[in-house]
């Protein structure tokens, strides 16, 4: 997990205070990048230390992965229902694969407006074997990681869900949908409302009736006069 320096004066005037340790201390874990087992441990412990805390207060766990190990995502769901303190997941940017099972395991499952979501079959990083036997007893692991992932965000979500798993193998969405699919609870809104766009009103003058002007009259000619003899 890299580490990232913020300079405050909040504790000590020009002191660097390191970014993790400071949202650690409001009870904030952020889940970035690819779940692999480093991450997945890291974050394991922090949630384990968490937990002895305030149990009141609840854990927010922030996600924006793309991709994920099977056993790592398993091993960080357990670890999360056996919490006694509620853990709140927010998914911003995006939540892929893996992921989702772990946004749907909190407590409060919440998405920013523009989030986008992939329902997708776990994905192994380890793929290596000596020989056919090994190469078997890995193949019947994987599906059975595949039938816990799928059992477990099945519970957590609608029907719909197991349903997509079964019939697409990659299957994309957004945020107003993962609301209709029951994996999230709300779509956060901005805290400043967007700029409506003012609408220019057209100014209705009333229309001045024209009179009818009448057709110019012909001026009449006189008749010749006959001019009588002399």
């Amino acid at each position: 997990m890299n580490s990232v320096i913020l300079a405050t004066e909040t504790i000590h005037e020009d002191v660097p205070v390191n970014l993790t340790d400071f949202f650690f201390r409001q009870k904030y874990i952020h889940l970035d990048g690819d779940i692999d087992d480093e991450t997945a441990a890291d974050t394991a412990a922090m949630l384990l230390c968490l937990d002895k805390q305030d149990p009141k207060v609840p854990i927010q766990l922030v996600i924006n992965s793309f991709d994920s190990d099977n056993r790592s995502v398993l091993m960080l769901y357990d670890v999360i229902k056996m919490l006694k303190t509620p853990v709140n997941t927010l998914c911003v940017g995006e939540c892929m694969g893996g992921a989702m099972l772990l946004l749907a395991a909190g407590a409060k499952r919440s998405a920013t407006k523009n989030a986008s979501f992939q329902l997708s079959q776990l994905s192994h990083d380890y793929v290596m074997y000596s020989n056919i036997l090994d190469a078997k007893t890995l193949q019947e692991n994987f599906k059975k990681d595949n039938n816990a992932f799928t059992q477990a965000i099945g519970s957590h979500s609608s029907k719909k869900v197991q349903e997509i798993l079964k019939k697409k193998e990659k299957y994309f969405f957004d945020s107003e949908e993962a609301l209709n699919l029951k994996l999230i609870d709300e779509i956060i809104k901005p805290s400043k409302p967007e700029p409506e766009v003012a609408k220019t009103k057209t100014s209705k003058k009333p229309t001045s009736k024209k009179k009818a002007i009448p057709p110019k009259q012909k001026a009449a000619i006189p008749a010749p006069t006959k001019r009588g003899k002399k």
